[in-house]
């Protein structure tokens, strides 16, 4: 494997289900979710995803948050995450503590619960 490619893939950490953490320059969580003690505080960017309960967990993402980090949000969480410092939606392009990311749209193909809107 690729040297750089490698010391990318080792940044990132896989929590379980659909949560991600990865520590590089900032440290940022993707649906934090099932978090263990002791485990977080330390979030740069916290970032969900959608409105489900097992990737949009209030309690997670404040345990997963720095008292300075920024917290970013789809739109449909709003009501759940209604201090997030950002609501987007899919496809749009942030820059967010100096990083660039890209949201784009997702679904699980074989559940009715997922919508395909975009």
């Amino acid at each position: 494997m690729d040297e750089k490619i490698k010391s990318m893939v080792d940044k990132i950490s896989w929590l379980g289900h659909a949560s991600f953490k990865i520590t590089a320059d900032k440290t940022i969580y993707i649906d934090p979710w099932k978090l263990p003690d002791g485990m977080g505080g330390d979030g740069d960017i916290v970032l969900v995803t959608h409105d489900h309960w097992d990737h949009c967990s209030p309690k997670d993402v404040e345990q997963a948050l720095a008292p300075s980090g920024k917290l970013v949000v789809a739109e449909c969480c709003r009501a759940m995450l209604p201090k997030a410092d950002m609501y987007i939606l899919p496809y749009m392009k942030f820059t967010v503590s100096d990083i660039e990311i890209y949201a784009t749209a997702a679904y699980n193909i074989n559940k009715k619960y997922h919508l395909h809107e975009y």
